[in-house]
C-alpha cells in the first residue's frame, strides 16, 4: 500500500460518482493547495506534530511536489533522525500474536465484516481481539453505515479490541466527509469512532462541524 493511500482512499460507489467531475477535481486541487499552504506555515511558525509532516509530505506527493518533498524528507531525518514515513510504516509490523485476529475486508461492503458475535466473545476473554484494519482501502455507502452499527457493538472498556490501521481510515474518512461527496453514513461513522474512543471533547467538535454541513441537529453522545 503506498504511503499516499491515506489521502485517497474510495469512500464512493461507482453509481454514486457524478458523470462530469472536473470541477470536483478542480475544486479539491484548491482545497490541497490551502491545506499544503496552511501546514507550511504552522511548520514556519513553531514545532509540529510528527503527524503533521507526514501528512505534508503526503500531500506534496500527491501532488507531484517531488522538490518540496525530498526537502521536507531531509529536514525531517535531521530534527527526528528518522526517515518520514518511518514509524507509519511499522503500522504493518507484526502485532501482539497472542490477540485473536480478525481481518477486515480490503474493501468494507455490507456483509463482509468479522462476525460480531465472535469479536465480542474474543474481547471478552484475557488474551482480547485485534481488529486488522491495515489492508482497509476504501468501503461503500452500505460498508460504513454497517461498519457504523458494527462499532456501536464493540466495548469501550478495557476489554476493546486493538484496532491497527484504524487512524489512517478515519483520516481520510474525515476528509471525505468534508468534501463534495460527503454523506450522512461517513458523519455517522465518525460520530461512532469518538464514542469508541470515549473521546466526548472530540465528538462535541464534530457534532459542531455537522451541524454547519448539514444544518440539522447533530446526534448526541
Amino acid at each position: 500500500m503506498r504511503d499516499t493511500d491515506v489521502f485517497d482512499l474510495d469512500f464512493t460507489t461507482p453509481a454514486a460518482l457524478p458523470t462530469d467531475t472536473t470541477k470536483q477535481v478542480k475544486q479539491a486541487a484548491i482545497e490541497v493547495e490551502a491545506v499544503i499552504r496552511s501546514l507550511e506555515q504552522a511548520l514556519e511558525s513553531g514545532p509540529m506534530e510528527e503527524a503533521g509532516w507526514r501528512m505534508l509530505a503526503s500531500l506534496y506527493l500527491g501532488a507531484n511536489r517531488m522538490s518540496d518533498f525530498t526537502a521536507l524528507e531531509a529536514r525531517h531525518e535531521e530534527v527526528f533522525g528518522t526517515p518520514i514515513f518511518a514509524n507509519f510504516r511499522q503500522e504493518n509490523a507484526p502485532r501482539d500474536t497472542h490477540r485473536t485476529v480478525f481481518d477486515m475486508p480490503k474493501k468494507i461492503v455490507q456483509g463482509s465484516l468479522p462476525d460480531i458475535a465472535a469479536v465480542l466473545e474474543a474481547c471478552a476473554a484475557p488474551e482480547g481481539a485485534l481488529l486488522e484494519f491495515s489492508r482497509v482501502n476504501g468501503a461503500d455507502v452500505g460498508g460504513l453505515k454497517e461498519l457504523a452499527e458494527y462499532f456501536s457493538k464493540l466495548p469501550r472498556d478495557d476489554t476493546k479490541p486493538e484496532i491497527p490501521g484504524m487512524e489512517r481510515f478515519i483520516t481520510s474518512l474525515e476528509k471525505a466527509a468534508d468534501s463534495s461527496v460527503a454523506t450522512e453514513e461517513m458523519w455517522q461513522m465518525l460520530f461512532e469512532h469518538r464514542r469508541f474512543c470515549n473521546n466526548m471533547e472530540a465528538f462535541d467538535e464534530l457534532a459542531i462541524k455537522y451541524a454547519e454541513h448539514f444544518g440539522i441537529s447533530p446526534p448526541s453522545w
